[in-house]
C-alpha cells in the first residue's frame, strides 16, 4: 500500500526529545530530497516534539520509519529515471518462479541484496540488464 500525504495527526508515544510518554506530531508529506546529484520528490513520516528542541532539532524518524522513507526515496529515483522499483524486482521476480538467490545469483546481487530487495541505487546498472535478459525472454516465449 502506497504512502499518502495527509494532514498532520496528534498522537500519544514517546519522545525522546522529553525522554517521556507525549501528544506528538506525525506527520506525513510530499517533500524533495537530494539523491544521487538529482532532486526528488517523494512522501516522507516522521515524527515532531511541540515542546522541547534539542540543538534547534524538534522531529525524530525512528529506524523502521526511516527504512520505509529510504526506499520511497529511492523508488522515486527509479520511476523518475524509468528504472525498475523494488516491488517490480519482486513481482517479476515471482512471475518467473525465481527464489531472490536464483535472481541475485542470476545477476551476481547476491552481495547486494537484502532479504527485503532493496536493490541498492549504485547498482542501478543491473537493472537494464534485467530489462535486457527480460526483454529476451519474453521475445523467445513470444515467438514459440
Amino acid at each position: 500500500m502506497m504512502l499518502k500525504p495527509r494532514p498532520t495527526e496528534i498522537i500519544n508515544r514517546d519522545c525522546p526529545f522529553c525522554d517521556m510518554v507525549h501528544d506528538v506530531e506525525h506527520h506525513i508529506e510530499l517533500s524533495t530530497l537530494p539523491i544521487k546529484g538529482d532532486e526528488v520528490e517523494c512522501v516522507v513520516e516522521y515524527f515532531r516534539c511541540p515542546i522541547n528542541k534539542i540543538d534547534g532539532e524538534d522531529s525524530w524518524t525512528p529506524a523502521g520509519m526511516l527504512d520505509e522513507n529510504l526506499l520511497r526515496l529511492r523508488d522515486s529515483y527509479r520511476v523518475k529515471h524509468n528504472l525498475l522499483t523494488s516491488d517490480e524486482i519482486v513481482s517479476i521476480r515471482k512471475k518467473y518462479g525465481l527464489s531472490q538467490k536464483e535472481l541475485s545469483d542470476l545477476f551476481g546481487w547476491a552481495a547486494l541484496l537484502s532479504p527485503d530487495m532493496k536493490l541498492p541505487i549504485s547498482k542501478m546498472r543491473h537493472t537494464i540488464v534485467f530489462y535486457v535478459w527480460l526483454w529476451e525472454t519474453l521475445r523467445l516465449h513470444w515467438r514459440s
